[in-house]
């Protein structure tokens, strides 16, 4: 018993520790609530039709292949379903998401493309 009492207090200091390092710079705990109330097109919508999946893949050439792309365009979602696109995610800047749109219309054909990709604060 006297060993598991030591045993107790680092487990729950840990557990403190944890919640401790879940807060914002000024001392607020995270709030994704409303962006996570925003419908989303999510990857798990992406239709497993053979001409959706292969007009996701030739978009996600194109960004990939990109050099000047920043990491967050190249990772930007791209979700086909009845050859309709949707472009989320967050990029570098207005550009990064203009050209990565033009590269979907390009692809898709113009009107086909809903663009909700988001610029990424400055860090």
């Amino acid at each position: 018993m006297k060993q598991l009492l030591p045993a107790l207090l680092l487990g729950s200091l840990a557990l403190g520790g944890t919640a401790w390092a879940q807060t914002t710079s000024n001392g607020t705990a995270p709030d994704d609530t409303k962006v996570n109330k925003t419908p989303q097109v999510t990857a798990e919508q992406q239709s497993n039709k053979e001409s959706d999946v292969d007009l996701a893949a030739k978009i996600r050439r194109q960004v990939v292949s990109n050099d000047k792309f920043s990491q967050y365009a190249k990772n930007v979602k791209i979700v086909v379903k009845g050859g309709k696109v949707t472009l989320n995610g967050p990029v570098r800047s207005p550009e990064e998401k203009a050209q990565i749109q033009q590269i979907a219309e390009k692809i898709a054909g113009q009107g086909k493309v809903t663009n909700d990709i988001e610029i990424a604060p400055a860090h």
